[in-house]
C-alpha cells in the first residue's frame, strides 16, 4: 500500500502509510521539507480532511488512506481565540480549485448553500494596484452570499480568511486563511 502527497511546486513524495500515524507524520515532514514546529494534516483531492494529525499516534495510518490515493498536504495553525487555519501546501491550480478550498474550508459540506455549489467561483488575486484593490474587495463582498455560516474577510496584503460558524453551536469557530496569488 503506498499513498501519493502532493506538495510544494506540483512535487510528488510517495510514503508507505503502514506504520504508526506519529512514524508516518515524521516522514512527510522530513520529505516535504516542513518545519517540525508546524502542524500539518493531509486531505483528498475533493478537499475532504483525513485528520491524521488529531488520531491517536499509536494507531495505524493505513487504516485512514486507500491504496494508491492522492493527498494534499495542509498546513493546520491553531489561532489565539482557538480558530483554525488550513493552509494548502501545493501551488497547482488545477488541483487546488474554488470546489476544493470550499469543502475544505466548510466543516459539514451540507452547510453549504446550493447556490454556491451550483455557480462558478473564481479566485481573487492578489494584487497591489490600488483599482484592483477596490474591484477584489467588491468581488469579495458578492461572494460572501455563496457561502452559508461563512465570513470572509481580506487583509492588505490579499490573503482571505474565511471564518466558519456552525449554526449548532455558534460559541464554535473555524477560521482558515487561504494564500492565494
Amino acid at each position: 500500500m503506498l499513498i501519493i502527497v502532493l506538495y510544494g511546486d506540483n512535487q510528488r513524495a510517495i510514503f508507505n502509510p503502514d506504520c504508526k500515524t506519529i512514524n508516518l507524520i515524521s516522514s512527510i515532514r522530513k520529505n516535504c521539507r516542513c518545519d517540525r514546529n508546524i502542524c500539518v494534516d493531509l486531505c483528498d483531492l475533493t478537499g475532504d480532511l483525513r485528520h491524521i494529525s488529531e488520531s491517536a499516534e499509536q494507531e495505524y495510518a493505513s487504516a485512514l488512506f486507500k491504496d494508491r490515493e492522492k493527498l494534499v498536504l495542509i498546513r493546520i495553525e491553531k489561532q489565539n481565540d482557538q480558530t483554525l487555519l488550513y493552509t494548502p501546501l501545493l501551488k497547482d491550480e488545477n488541483t487546488i480549485t474554488n470546489e476544493f478550498l470550499s469543502h475544505l474550508y466548510s466543516r459539514d459540506r451540507n452547510k453549504v448553500t446550493e447556490s454556491y455549489t451550483n455557480k462558478q467561483i473564481r479566485p481573487i488575486l492578489n494584487t497591489s494596484k490600488q483599482s484592483n484593490n477596490q474591484t477584489t474587495k467588491s468581488s469579495l463582498q458578492s461572494r460572501r452570499s455563496y457561502i452559508s455560516n461563512n465570513q470572509v474577510q481580506q487583509n492588505q496584503s490579499g490573503n482571505l480568511t474565511v471564518q466558519h460558524t456552525s449554526p449548532t453551536r455558534r460559541k464554535s469557530a473555524t477560521k482558515t486563511q487561504l494564500h492565494l496569488k
